[in-house]
């Protein structure tokens, strides 16, 4: 397994030997969380085939001596494919230290940011029916977010040349209501 550098505090992210799977430590209440939309999730699945939601494989918990409980998902890698992977982006909609500058300029091959891909002024398109159904499965994406009280989604973007693939990821965080 490798070691991936992630943004967040709490998460690390390793991917399998042949890197067609994710394993991402996750805290707790976001398994909660994930257990609680699973029969919702996986009807969401079954009826849009075509989901841009992450594929969960399965939720697991861990007990290590000296460390204690880590809970971890394992997801399908939308970054595993055949094809010459040009760029990567991950977007969420903010530009508060959204960026991976200092590691682009250092010649890493660092997934983009929201601030790189306004800089760089790039535009991805989707034409003709494509577009409608892309459309309409952010949509569909979208109205399971809000169903389901996902607190927060955003999109991992794989520009392969002619072809891209978007991914829409979400933190399984229980929205509070204030009346």
């Amino acid at each position: 397994m490798a070691a991936h550098h992630t943004p967040t505090l709490t998460a690390s992210r390793f991917s399998s030997r042949y890197r067609l799977y994710l394993i991402k430590t996750i805290p707790h209440r976001e398994e909660r969380s994930l257990a609680r939309i699973l029969p919702r999730y996986v009807r969401h699945v079954e009826r849009f085939p075509h989901t841009l939601l992450p594929r969960f494989m399965g939720a697991h918990r861990l007990i290590l001596p000296g460390v204690g409980k880590v809970h971890f998902v394992v997801t399908s890698n939308v970054f595993s494919t055949d094809r010459a992977i040009h760029e990567r982006y991950d977007l969420k909609g903010s530009t508060y230290g959204r960026t991976s500058d200092k590691l682009l300029r250092e010649g890493v091959d660092a997934v983009r940011k929201d601030l790189d891909l306004q800089k760089s002024g790039r535009q991805f398109r989707v034409g003709g029916k494509k577009s409608e159904a892309f459309l309409e499965q952010i949509q569909h994406d979208i109205d399971f977010l809000r169903e389901v009280h996902a607190a927060q989604f955003w999109f991992t973007l794989r520009n392969s040349g002619s072809r891209c693939a978007i991914l829409v990821h979400t933190a399984q965080l229980p929205i509070r209501r204030w009346n």
